[in-house]
């Protein structure tokens, strides 16, 4: 499944309903990036570690049933100043 061509908002919504996993969403993500990466140079920091321990943690909450909140450092969908400064928001 080519989960990167789909929109945040679906990819939240294929892992609530358990129809992929978080880990299976992050390891497609750098699998695409590993491909293009090369070519279009768009990345300066990639953290492939702690995304996947990230999407460990999401997947063990889905499994307990717990519900997903906001990330910390998101407020309102607006990235705090001074976070974050690899995210670009356009």
């Amino acid at each position: 499944m080519e989960l990167y061509k789909h929109s945040a908002l679906e990819i939240r919504n294929l892992i609530t309903t358990k129809k992929a996993t978080a880990q299976e969403v992050v390891a497609d993500l750098f699998k695409h990036i590993e491909q293009a990466e090369p070519s279009i140079k768009a990345y300066l920091t990639l953290t492939k570690d702690s995304a996947i321990q990230q999407a460990k943690m999401v997947d063990e909450k889905i499994r307990k049933g717990d519900k997903l909140g906001r990330h910390p450092d998101c407020y309102q969908g607006q990235y705090l100043h001074g976070r974050n400064k690899d995210h670009l928001r356009l």
